[in-house]
């Protein structure tokens, strides 16, 4: 099977809110690549990133790009025009297509995925490589074409804030789980069962891979659900690694499903969108604990007051 890789070049500045956009019209597998901070990410490597290939960034590029891939037929073809309309708005941006086949797709984006390290305790690294734990918890990953693996920031701020906040025997939800990458580590890091929901399919799958990957499948279970139209329980903690406008419906909906005095952990969120997620956060009881911030993505803690 043939895929359409659509490549779209822009400015820096445009490189975070074209990809939100994108992500926002249904696109969950956007590659983003801004080569000041490729060049960045090499100059600051220590030893521990021993393991990176040199040349990892040779022939990308110089200029902020985001690539999404689609399906051929008419299905894909609608998509493309969507994104040509989109990226229309954005003034610097122009577009590139191109044809790969299933293989290809599959398998290219590996290449750049290396083990990282995150927060103090947590080492995330993908399924088909060894590495030494050096005392760290492992969360392997096989994302497929679900977000998280553990690469971008926003997935970083949810995996150090669970760190941080998930304890022994407690209730986790996940809420647009994607890879599955969050609901493992709150496994990992001591949980005693997980709800992950995502209103994608082949998200829910990977999900339950990841989890068997970790040997943590028997405390994690996946399903779909449109935010939590098809959630049940009451948990300790939620965490959500989606868009700020989400999150904001997402707070209006906790009540019953995160216990009193229970965290609700998100990111995904840009600087704009800030406002947005404290003010639901309030307007829905929950208390603002915490802003943590990485590269350009926000994370918010809060607590559930007592009703």
């Amino acid at each position: 099977m043939f895929w359409h890789e659509v490549t779209i070049y822009t400015s820096k500045e445009d490189l975070e809110p074209l990809a939100e956009s994108l992500v926002q019209i249904g696109m969950q597998g956007a590659v983003i690549y801004d080569p000041d901070e490729a060049k960045q990410f090499l100059s600051e490597r220590s030893d521990g990133w021993d393991m990176l290939d040199e040349h990892l960034f040779e022939g990308l590029g110089e200029k902020p790009k985001v690539t999404v891939y689609l399906p051929e037929g008419s299905q894909g073809m609608q998509i493309l025009n969507e994104i040509k309309t989109l990226a229309e708005s954005f003034a610097s941006s122009e577009i590139a297509v191109s044809s790969i086949n299933d293989e290809d797709w599959q398998n290219s984006w590996k290449r750049f995925f290396k083990p990282i390290k995150v927060g103090s305790k947590l080492l995330v690294k993908p399924a088909w490589e060894a590495a030494d734990p050096e005392g760290r918890i492992v969360i392997s990953i096989d994302p497929s074409n679900s977000f998280g693996s553990g690469t971008h920031e926003s997935t970083q701020l949810c995996l150090a804030a669970l760190e941080d906040n998930v304890l022994a025997g407690m209730s986790v939800l996940d809420v647009g789980c994607g890879s599955g990458i969050l609901s493992s580590a709150a496994a990992l890091l001591g949980a005693s069962s997980v709800l992950a929901l995502d209103i994608d399919e082949a998200s829910v799958n990977t999900t339950i891979n990841t989890a068997k990957l970790n040997n943590v499948d028997n405390k994690i279970r996946a399903i779909l659900s449109d935010l939590l139209k098809e959630a049940s329980g009451v948990f300790d903690l939620v965490v959500a690694n989606i868009f700020a406008d989400v999150i904001a419906t997402l707070a209006g909906q906790l009540e019953g499903f995160l216990k009193a005095g229970g965290l609700f952990i998100s990111s995904g969120i840009i600087m704009d969108g800030l406002e947005l997620v404290l003010d639901a956060y309030r307007e829905n009881g929950i208390e603002v604990l915490e802003i943590r911030e990485q590269g350009n993505w926000l994370l918010v803690v809060g607590r559930m007051s007592d009703h």
